[in-house]
């Protein structure tokens, strides 16, 4: 009986993998389109046209471990 409930609650495991494959290679896309947008117009700044993190840094209320801790999870 306990092989069953096993099974049954790791059903979904396999659609939430599928769903952050996916997730992933739009983003890695999209991240490339702007590359390429960005060498394209002889911008090497690259502009966010298509993809930004959206992380502010400029918050007082977040200490420097917080902003840190941010930073490096946005850029995974």
């Amino acid at each position: 009986m306990g092989c069953e409930v096993q099974d049954k609650y790791s059903e979904p495991m396999v659609w939430i993998g599928i769903y952050i494959a996916i997730a992933s290679l739009l983003f890695i896309f999209a991240m490339d389109v702007d590359l390429l947008h960005g060498f394209r117009n002889k911008r090497f700044w690259v502009p966010c046209k298509f993809f930004s993190l959206n992380v502010d840094l400029s918050s007082d209320y977040m200490d420097q471990a917080a902003k840190l801790g941010s930073l490096c999870s946005c850029a995974r």
